[in-house]
């Protein structure tokens, strides 16, 4: 068959695919967030001034 019809996934596969989806996004941002908060540690709270100074690769 060259067509073939588009297939139907039962919801339960529809739901179990949205919760792995949710937990990666979730993960993502932990991560993100913890990457922040390390920075801001590492620089002693200057993090968010030498963000505006465009100075985000900065070792102190």
């Amino acid at each position: 068959m060259l067509f073939r019809k588009k297939r139907y996934q039962d919801e339960r596969v529809t739901a179990e695919q949205n919760r792995i989806y949710r937990e990666i996004y979730i993960l993502i941002y932990v991560i993100c967030f913890l990457s922040i908060v390390y920075k801001f540690i590492m620089n002693g709270g200057d993090f968010i001034k030498s963000c505006r100074n465009g100075d985000v690769n900065r070792i102190s």
